[in-house]
């Protein structure tokens, strides 16, 4: 059965992704929209850090920020996904650590 071919576009965004080479541009949207959706107080306190396996982990510097994002987390998923509807993120992972 014949493959349907690729756009090249299409080919470059995967190899860039597969190489990590657009990781840096990846990371600050994602950051971007993560201050969007959380908001300013509790951007501060947490940092997403990547999406694997459609799921998102989230560092949080403390656990009562921990306590806030569990409870805002379908809203989260939410909108991420109304973002990002090509990226899917079924689950997000949160854990307590520094954010450097």
């Amino acid at each position: 059965m014949p493959r349907e071919p690729h756009h090249i576009s299409q080919i470059v965004a995967d190899l860039l992704a597969r190489t990590g080479v657009a990781q840096p541009q990846a990371t600050r949207e994602l950051e971007a929209a993560w201050r969007d959706i959380v908001g300013g107080a509790l951007a501060d306190v947490s940092r997403p850090v990547r999406i694997y396996r459609a799921r998102l982990e989230v560092v949080v510097a403390h656990s009562i920020a921990v306590q806030e994002l569990t409870f805002r987390k379908g809203e989260i998923l939410q909108q991420l996904n109304q973002r990002w509807p090509d990226r899917r993120v079924k689950d997000i992972k949160f854990r307590v650590g520094l954010l450097g």
